[in-house]
């Protein structure tokens, strides 16, 4: 591994052994903890921007995109497929959802309802807990159940969906975007029956 993180690799007494080198699982942008650009990451939401410039990130995601898969696959690799769209835009896309929906955590911070030091301590609880943000919120006493609804409402009237970015980025027009998500949820929806029957 470049990073040195491995089980007797150079970095291990400084840095620790890395979560992505004991764990089953490929996807190291998902692991929070791993080593980007020499430095120790945090969540997938925290690190994304360096995943998306990641040679290995971009490999698997191309790799993701080729492969065959039985089971459930994304809109966006349903669109490569068909030629419509590349891996990059897929990247694009996605980081523009990431810039425009915006967390609860951080809508409850620009209305000085948390501070960073709370929202840091419910991002390390969940990811151990795996309960929903908003849930922790209340339980640990710093926002109400009302208060949850309302970040909630103004979360989803402000959501953007993967097709809307990709119209946003010039990636599709709306009406080729429609058509082909029609033709992607009625291909998941008989994979589902598929599954379901087995």
């Amino acid at each position: 591994m470049k990073c040195e993180r491995q089980p007797g690799g150079a970095m291990v007494q400084e840095l620790g052994i890395c979560p992505g080198a004991s764990s089953p699982h490929t996807e190291c942008w998902l692991i929070s903890g791993t080593l980007c650009n020499s430095e120790v990451q945090g969540t997938y939401a925290q690190k994304y921007e360096s995943c998306l410039i990641c040679d290995y990130y971009n490999k698997m995601q191309e790799y993701n995109t080729k492969k065959p898969r039985t089971g459930f696959f994304l809109f966006g690799q349903y669109l490569c497929r068909q030629g419509l769209i590349t891996n990059g835009q897929v990247s694009q896309a996605r980081s523009l959802q990431m810039k425009n929906n915006q967390k609860i955590g951080l809508l409850a911070k620009n209305r000085g309802m948390l501070t960073n030091d709370q929202i840091q301590r419910i991002l390390i609880i969940q990811e151990e807990t795996l309960k929903k943000f908003g849930e922790l919120a209340v339980e640990l006493g710093y926002l109400n159940e009302a208060q949850i609804k309302d970040l909630v409402r103004e979360q989803e009237d402000t959501y953007l969906f993967f097709g809307e970015a990709l119209i946003q980025l010039g990636a599709l027009d709306e009406q080729t975007m429609l058509q082909h998500l029609k033709a992607y949820n009625t291909i998941k929806l008989q994979k589902q029956l598929d599954q379901d029957n087995k």
